[in-house]
């Protein structure tokens, strides 16, 4: 009995005496960059499209810059948003005539990101990563030569979603400090696809074609800092 009740307030002792350690261990796990967990990037994103818009469009060099926030949520896990904007054209020929259209988009992303724990130090938001992005884009297109539809230089606006995969590396280069790069491709799921005119559908072909060839692939580089 009195074995039993010895062994009973050695383990009483040994949990008390561990919880505070215990504690004190999971205040030191949280996530982040020496407990930072919220960063922000200014980034630039481009590649050549690897397709025309139609077959007397010339290949387009896409561009676009961003504007990032990422938030840690666990050592392997972050959640982002981006806001970025862009501006690019699409030839057409429509009734024996041809022109240049011009599309202005915003693209609002949000999305995931993975980060590999199985390489040493890639605790989130450092090293490589997985991220899986949704982006909602409404844009307008307007007629620059004024062939398409004459006396209508506004062609109309729209709107679309785009699925996106990336795969990228983030190092944090200063305290505060941090370097991105990201290969992302996407794919525009044509939402939305009947119009109210057949000029309007055809508005919305031309653009989405040009759309849909922006965003099948880019790279991006970035730089931003740490904040909390």
């Amino acid at each position: 009995m009195k074995n039993i009740l010895r062994i009973g307030l050695l383990l009483l002792a040994w949990t008390v005496l561990s919880v505070p350690s215990f504690c004190q261990k999971r205040q030191s796990e949280v996530p982040g960059y020496l407990g930072k967990r919220f960063l922000t990037t200014v980034n630039i994103h481009t590649f050549p499209a690897l397709a025309r818009a139609n077959r007397l469009a010339e290949l387009k060099l896409n561009f676009r810059p961003s504007l990032h926030a990422e938030f840690v949520t666990s050592r392997s896990q972050s959640v982002y948003t981006q806001f970025s904007f862009l501006q690019t054209t699409a030839d057409y020929s429509r009734d024996s005539v041809t022109g240049t259209a011009e599309i202005s988009a915003k693209s609002i992303e949000v999305g995931v990101r993975l980060y590999s724990l199985q390489r040493r130090g890639n605790i989130a938001p450092m090293g490589f990563h997985h991220q899986v992005g949704l982006s909602f884009i409404p844009y307008a297109v307007k007629d620059l030569d004024g062939n398409f539809s004459p006396g209508n230089e506004n062609l109309g606006s729209f709107r679309d979603m785009i699925i996106l995969y990336g795969i990228g590396d983030q190092r944090i280069i200063h305290p505060s400090l941090v370097y991105y790069f990201n290969i992302q491709g996407g794919w525009l799921l044509n939402f939305f696809p009947n119009q109210s005119t057949l000029e309007a559908t055809e508005v919305k072909a031309l653009a989405t074609s040009r759309l849909r060839n922006f965003s099948l692939l880019n790279i991006s580089v970035g730089l931003g800092f740490i904040l909390f």
